[in-house]
This record gives structure tokens, sequence and C-alpha cells, in this order.
């Protein structure tokens, strides 16, 4: 026998208040205050399966986002904390705050992009902290403060010959054009 729903638990938050913080997420982070909406919205006439397939999710996952809400309201819902296995943090939050970004203003003045690497090497040798390039991009990137490159455009394949394009389908198509145009002589 399944287990009943776990109920949506009142005070924490209401429509308002969703609807006023939904500018401040991530498309995906969206999807949980769309989910709580329809909570609200539909707490009769719809069934927590078909709210979960609407917003995309599977039923577990939403009853999980339900219990994160009843239990942090909606700090709980948008930022849940995690405590999971594996490696701690390289950089506490505050070293983050002291040591990292200002050194990355310092660096990037008068630069259009900041070089990673001349940063990590400046940690390293003024603040003790060991931290690879990769780490520091993500978290740079967490906070804005460097930007992806943008993606150069891909090139239409869609021209499968081993000739320019322009030349037509086959030679005999490019003479063919060239003698109406008048610049190849079709005696020689």
């Amino acid at each position: 026998m399944a287990r009943p729903p776990t109920p949506l638990v009142k005070g924490w938050a209401d429509k308002s208040d969703t609807t006023r913080l939904w500018n401040d997420f991530t498309r995906q982070r969206r999807r949980r205050l769309h989910a709580l909406e329809m909570l609200w919205d539909w707490r009769e006439e719809a069934t927590r399966t078909w709210i979960a397939q609407i917003v995309g999710v599977s039923r577990r996952q939403l009853s999980r986002w339900i219990q994160a809400f009843n239990e942090g309201g909606l700090d709980g819902l948008m930022f849940p904390q995690r405590d999971r296995p594996g490696r701690k943090h390289k950089i506490n939050s505050a070293d983050f705050q002291e040591k990292v970004i200002p050194l990355a203003k310092q660096l990037a003045v008068g630069k259009v992009r900041l070089n990673v690497a001349e940063l990590q090497r400046e940690l390293a040798s003024q603040h003790q902290i060991k931290i690879s390039a990769g780490t520091l991009t993500s978290y740079l990137r967490r906070i804005e403060f460097i930007h992806e490159r943008p993606r150069t455009p891909k090139i239409n394949r869609s021209w499968s010959k081993p000739w320019p394009q322009e030349y037509g389908n086959s030679l005999e198509e490019f003479l063919q054009r060239q003698t109406r145009a008048g610049s190849v002589d079709p005696g020689s």
C-alpha cells in the first residue's frame, strides 16, 4: 500500500513570494517554484503524479521538493543543504570572498579576460591556497565573475561534394554556365 502524500505546510510562503522570486533563479530552479505554485493552485483537482509530469520530474523528486519546502520554506526548496560524501570544498566561502575575489579583481584590471592560471599561481604564493584552475573557473562562473566564451557558429556542412559549391553539381554543369556567361571558349 502506498504512503499518503506529504501535505504542503502553510505559513512558509505563498504564491506572491514565488512570483516575486521568479526572475532571480535559473530555468531549472524555476521548475521548483512552478511545481509549488501548481500544488497551491490545484490542490484538490490534480494529482501529484500529474503535476510531476507537467513539471518534468519524477513523483519521488516532487515529494523531495515538498519535504524540503516543509522543512525550510523557500530557502529550503531553492537551496537544499546536501551532506554528500566525498571530497570537501577546497576553499571555504569566507576565504573565497576575502582572498580570491579581491585578487581576481586586482588581476583583471585593464584586461579583456582574466587569466585563471595566473590567479591560481598568485593564490598559491600569497595565501597558500592550492586549488585547480577548473575548480577556480567554476567558482568564478558561479558568481558570474567570468562568463562562458561565446560559441562559434556551426558551419553548414550540407554540401558533400569534393569541390566548391559554386561549381555546381558536376564539372559539365559548371562549364555550361561558364560558356553561357562567355568566360570559357567552347572550342579550346
